[in-house]
């Protein structure tokens, strides 16, 4: 316990209290050698000086060759971070509060691509009719207009079964993203994607706590996700498109599901 310089990257010092970081800071201070204060404290002066003066004469001390040489005073010794790790620059940019480093955009997009092919496979067996309807309705119109894509395009969008058939296929695949996300978070504090990336997702500046999410946390940010795909329908994925990139310039690398949810995404090291 006691206080270190900041893993935040501030100018300050915060409070180390065994476990983990608190939110305490304060500005560093510079720490008196035991020497100088004890010199201090019984009111000597803090170096003896070999120039002497008695009366109006002054008496000085030649050294001989034999004098140890003087040597400079030690630099001030910053004290060590907790673990004995000092965090480099790049770290300090992206770590929580207490010290856990928060996970590249790279690695969340790899494990949004590994959910996003498994609840399809799910919802194209459990969904199989609409999967059918569409796919043969989408190529029957590609046949029939083949060789222009605007005759494609019309033929589709007034293709009232195939818009009736799309649109429950994505409807089932956000609901089933849901339930997907809530029940992995709730019990593992990661989906299959981000266990298989080393990513957890975490409440937020509590990176060691990374066991479990507390469920109603769960259900918040997985409730939010959806939300956000369901608004994106109407926005041509603008929405979306938004909240996937706040990582890569929001200090906390949170998305829109993150920030309401009260989450980050941390990525544990290797043993």
């Amino acid at each position: 316990m006691g206080w270190y310089p900041d893993p935040g990257g501030s100018e300050k010092e915060r409070y180390w209290d065994g476990s983990r970081w608190t939110r305490n800071l304060r500005a560093p201070r510079e720490v008196a050698a035991p020497a100088d204060r004890h010199d201090r404290q019984s009111g000597r002066p803090e170096t003896l000086d070999p120039l002497r003066t008695q009366g109006t004469h002054k008496v000085v001390r030649r050294r001989s060759a034999d004098d140890p040489q003087p040597t400079a005073p030690a630099p001030r010794r910053q004290e060590p971070y907790p673990g004995g790790q000092y965090p480099s620059e790049r770290s300090r940019e992206a770590l929580t509060s207490d010290g856990v480093p928060l996970a590249g955009w790279w690695w969340r997009v790899l494990a949004t691509i590994i959910d996003m092919a498994l609840v399809w496979v799910v919802v194209a067996i459990v969904m199989h009719g609409q999967f059918s309807t569409f796919m043969t309705r989408y190529m029957n119109l590609a046949t029939q207009n083949l060789g222009s894509y605007n005759a494609i395009i019309q033929a589709v969008s007034g293709d009232q079964q195939l818009l009736a058939a799309s649109m429950a296929i994505t409807r089932g695949t956000i609901i089933g993203q849901i339930v997907y996300q809530f029940a992995m978070l709730a019990i593992c504090s990661a989906s299959v994607g981000q266990l298989v990336c080393r990513l957890r997702v975490v409440e937020v500046d509590h990176g060691q706590e990374h066991r479990r999410l507390r469920w109603w946390r769960a259900l918040l940010r997985a409730a939010v996700w959806g939300a956000v795909e369901f608004v994106s329908q109407t926005t041509l994925g603008l929405l979306e498109l938004f909240s996937y990139l706040m990582p890569l310039w929001q200090r906390r690398r949170q998305t829109i599901h993150d920030l309401v949810g009260g989450t980050q995404v941390i990525r544990l090291p290797r043993d």
